[in-house]
């Protein structure tokens, strides 16, 4: 319990420094265990398809590029549409899926191609 109080208290002092820091530690582990699901769907040892590079650089891409973005574009939309109400929630929902997820989604799946030569399944 005081860990989830010093995070908490983290939050409120350096909120996007430690999400940031947080979303680096939950990429960098989702993707030791993509890589691990990955390796027994192949049948084949893990140590022989580990690739920490990528898992570096997925966590990277979260740290510095996704929690930054997310973090502003959020309050940006929170400004912009306040509220929670239907049309509030329906236009910052709309905006969202237009504007940033497409590019967001494509950014990181060009990114995964280029840096490793293929799509993972993960």
């Amino acid at each position: 319990m005081d860990l989830i109080k010093k995070y908490n208290r983290l939050l409120k002092k350096r909120q996007l420094l430690t999400r940031s820091i947080t979303a680096f530690w939950i990429s960098l582990t989702g993707d030791f265990a993509c890589q691990y699901l990955e390796s027994k769907l192949d049948n084949t040892k893990f140590s022989e398809i580990f690739t920490l590079k990528r898992s570096i650089n997925l966590a990277i891409f979260g740290f510095a590029v996704v929690t930054p973005g997310m973090h502003f574009w959020y309050q940006y939309l929170a400004r912009t549409f306040p509220g929670t109400g239907f049309r509030a929630a329906s236009s910052k929902f709309i905006l969202d899926r237009v504007l940033i997820s497409p590019p967001l989604v494509l950014g990181f799946r060009l990114t995964d191609s280029n840096e490793w030569g293929h799509m993972g399944r993960c």
